[in-house]
């Protein structure tokens, strides 16, 4: 490389991290303060919650996000779910980073960029950040910011002709599993562009980098046998670990949606593209897909193989995965497009080479950018978001010290967590998920957290509803109140009156 070559790639080093930067002040100017429900966020106060207790949060346990978090949750830096929020955000800067030297990557073997082409990746990269599926992501806690970090690491290195690129995407895999197990859904697009078979010494290499990273799944035994008050699953058998870490609560989901849930769902997903990008990006992005397979290059070819099947395989799984936010399972694939679009303005500047179109294309990108940055801001700015954590201080003010709270949901449940565990840790108020009655590992935690509570037989008890019987009455028994955040079915049985939000459970079944 030449005094002129190395100084460019610094400069494309320098303006790519300037993007990054930019984006992480917007995230850190829209960032939730505390727990939040907004984005499809409920989760945020299981995940703050057993972070801060160095607990174990809901399947598959994530636990090398819930150790990184734990370590930024006790930072002196203030409230720590807003710490936590902002572990999000610097996930998402660290993304948008990735981002442009992906697209940088991909567009390398196509000769000398022009003037304009060194500014196109990381504006790029903000039109994807500033987009609102993987700007909500950003500012609050989840895990979604950390998976595309490694997702989009994974096929810049992909891109990358660096000598120790077969060690490094083993690394990125391992890493990601030990986080997320949906990167599995790369490896078939992956291997296409895995062009040269590896030495002994690297495929070692490549274990050991793949390997080590898993060690962390150990975090979730070592903790569930220390009781913290998250402690999902009760690891502490090879059942039971297996139970967490493959997700099998949430397998039910899987093939659920009917033939016209897919159709809908994919009329869905082409408008959610059409809400991140426009038109203009999904034009330009299509445009870019067919000149890589025009391109006379095997390498071209190969890349565009290696992104369809990746977006084939993302697709699929967020038509037939039946909850609520799957949607959220399409950011890897909102990346690609991106990556997408850099091809097609690349090929654009090269096509037609007049100085005037170039600059032209390079203003259109910027502006897409501000028009993504502005339009969006309203709807995402959680900084006075506060509902969630206003809500749990609500009912602790309203019920007594020692009472029994019944919960009809994860919003609920999460927010209370959040708040009997990390904002008001010495309180004697018990909160039970009257949904996770139906395991056994949450049964055996609720009679060691509520003593008085009994389940002689639970093998007799066989329904959440039937233990949700006996820790009423058992309680209501023993002098406590007993309180419901909802008026469900379950609780058809029993004279119920509201109060401050709350329903009491006056007295025993009926």
């Amino acid at each position: 490389m030449n005094k002129r070559s190395a100084f460019v790639a610094r400069i494309e080093w320098l303006v790519d991290f300037g993007a990054s930067v930019a984006a992480l002040i917007v995230y850190a100017g829209t960032l939730a303060p505390t727990i939040t429900w907004a984005h499809s966020g409920a989760d945020s106060g299981d995940l703050i919650t057993a972070a801060w207790t160095l607990g174990v949060p809901h399947p598959t346990g994530y636990p090398l996000y819930t150790i990184l978090a734990g370590l930024v949750s006790h930072l002196p830096l203030g409230d720590p779910a807003r710490n936590i929020n902002l572990l999000s955000a610097i996930c998402a800067g660290v993304t948008v980073l990735l981002l442009a030297r992906a697209v940088r990557g991909i567009t390398q073997d196509n000769g000398e960029p022009t003037v304009v082409n060194h500014f196109t990746a990381p504006l790029l990269a903000l039109v994807f950040a500033f987009a609102p599926l993987f700007w909500s992501q950003a500012i609050i806690a989840e895990v979604y910011t950390l998976h595309m970090l490694f997702t989009v690491a994974l096929y810049t290195v992909l891109f990358s002709f660096t000598s120790h690129r077969f060690v490094l995407i083993a690394l990125i895999l391992g890493l990601g599993l030990a986080h997320h197990l949906t990167i599995i859904l790369f490896v078939p697009g992956g291997l296409v562009l895995i062009d040269q078979r590896p030495s002994r010494k690297q495929i070692v290499h490549a274990a050991m980098a793949f390997i080590f990273p898993l060690t962390v799944y150990f975090y979730l035994p070592i903790r569930a046998m220390a009781e913290p008050p998250i402690n999902w699953g009760g690891v502490i058998t090879l059942e039971r670990f297996g139970w967490m870490v493959s997700g099998a609560a949430y397998r039910p989901y899987l093939l659920t949606p009917s033939l016209a849930d897919v159709f809908a769902r994919l009329g869905s997903t082409l408008r959610l593209l059409f809400e991140q990008f426009g038109v203009w990006g999904v034009a330009l992005g299509l445009w870019g897909f067919v000149q890589m397979g025009m391109m006379p290059t095997a390498t071209s070819r190969r890349r565009l193989t290696a992104l369809l099947i990746s977006l084939s395989v993302i697709l699929v799984f967020a038509l037939v995965y039946g909850s609520r936010d799957s949607f959220v399972y399409l950011l890897p694939a909102m990346a690609i497009f991106i990556l997408g679009m850099g091809y097609g303005v690349d090929d654009l500047t090269r096509r037609l080479p007049m100085r005037s179109v170039s600059v032209a294309l390079t203003v259109a990108l910027v502006f897409f950018s501000a028009y993504n940055l502005t339009t969006n801001w309203q709807a995402m700015n959680l900084s006075n978001d506060r509902a969630a954590v206003d809500y749990a201080e609500k009912i602790f003010q309203a019920i007594p010290k020692d009472a029994v709270v019944l919960t009809d949901g994860d919003e609920h449940l999460f927010a209370l967590w959040y708040y009997c565990y990390v904002v008001a840790p010495s309180s004697q108020v018990s909160i039970v998920s009257a949904e996770l009655l139906q395991y056994d590992w949450y049964v055996e935690q609720t009679h060691r957290r509520l003593p008085w509570t009994s389940f002689a037989n639970p093998a007799q008890n066989n329904t959440f509803v039937q233990r949700l019987d006996q820790v009423i009455e058992t309680s209501l028994a023993t002098g406590h109140s007993v309180y419901s955040t909802g008026k469900t079915a379950w609780l058809a049985s029993y004279t119920l009156e509201e109060r401050e939000g709350l329903y009491w459970i006056r007295n025993g079944r009926r």
